[in-house]
């Protein structure tokens, strides 16, 4: 729900959790309407850190994303 105020033709996303010896990976990969998939990472020794992470690349994401759309409808 936090993503959709981003974007709201966000449609789903899918969470892929991976250990790797002490190394915690997360990657989320998005499905929005009417555009390509989004893909981010993170990484960290805890998952809550590797979870903050991705989540605060999502945001710069999808607000670069909105931010793109708005000038150029703007223009």
């Amino acid at each position: 729900q936090k993503l959709e105020r981003f974007d709201p033709e966000l449609l789903s996303a899918d969470l892929v959790f991976e250990e790797v010896r002490h190394l915690h990976k997360v990657e989320a990969v998005l499905s929005i309407a009417n555009a390509d998939r989004m893909v981010a990472t993170g990484e960290s020794d805890e998952w809550l850190t590797a979870l903050d992470e991705l989540s605060e690349r999502l945001g710069r994401m999808l607000r670069k994303r909105r931010d793109r759309l708005r000038n150029h409808h703007g223009a």
